[in-house]
């Protein structure tokens, strides 16, 4: 299944294949980063995620939190990314 929209500041895509190349190329752009979840708030088909971006030496890069929509299986449908100001 390839139903799945994303958006964050200055992107968004609408299937899995193009979060798979947005993701590609975020992680070509930022070479040794990771995401560390942080805390996630759930309801009925709902979630918001707090989450920090690590650098290649564990520093915070940068956070922020997503909010999601699940299908009824529980995979993501529908998530919105924002950066946290400094």
């Amino acid at each position: 299944m390839d139903e799945v929209a994303y958006r964050a500041p200055g992107t968004a895509v609408g299937s899995l294949t193009e979060l798979a190349a947005y993701m590609a190329g975020f992680a070509q752009a930022f070479p040794g980063h990771r995401f560390r979840i942080g805390e996630v708030l759930e309801h009925h088909d709902r979630s918001l995620a707090r989450w920090t971006q690590l650098g290649g030496q564990d520093e915070t890069a940068s956070t922020g939190v997503s909010a999601a929509r699940h299908h009824e299986d529980g995979r993501l449908a529908d998530i919105t990314g924002f950066f946290l100001p400094a």
